[in-house]
Order: structure tokens, then C-alpha cells, then sequence
């Protein structure tokens, strides 16, 4: 499941409970802007996308990430 998945990457990067995460959790509460980078090269080698750096920066929320995953996964 996508969303489990994106929590799982979240909570091992931030070092922080899965539990203590939901779909409206801000990355950037729990870490930095280089926190976000490291999470989103987890997010593109677990599910084997590429996400341009122009939208790093917008995705901020659990819901965000699954929302472009999902979308990226569709094409």
C-alpha cells in the first residue's frame, strides 16, 4: 500500500514512530529542508520514480507525497 509505505520511508528518515504519523503530518515539523531531501530519495529508489527538485519543495504532507506518487506511478 502506497501510504503505508510512504509513512514507513518517513518515520526511519525522521527517526520518529509511524504511529506519531498521519496523512496531514508536515515533514518539515519533524525535520529539515535536508530531512525532505533524504526523504525523497528514499521515496524514489523504493518506488522507482524520479521526482523533479521543482517539486521537492511542495511536498510537505504525507497526503502531498502520496498524491504525486500516485499520480507518477498512474502514467
Amino acid at each position: 500500500m502506497i501510504i503505508q509505505d510512504i509513512i514507513t520511508i518517513v518515520s526511519r528518515v525522521l527517526e520518529i514512530g509511524p504511529n506519531t504519523i498521519d496523512k496531514n503530518t508536515n515533514i518539515l515539523e519533524f525535520g529539515d529542508s535536508l530531512s525532505q531531501v533524504e526523504i525523497i530519495i528514499e521515496l524514489e529508489k523504493h518506488f522507482k520514480i524520479e521526482i523533479p527538485d521543482s517539486e521537492i519543495e511542495k511536498l510537505t504532507t504525507i497526503n502531498k507525497i502520496y498524491k504525486y506518487i500516485k499520480g507518477t506511478i498512474k502514467k
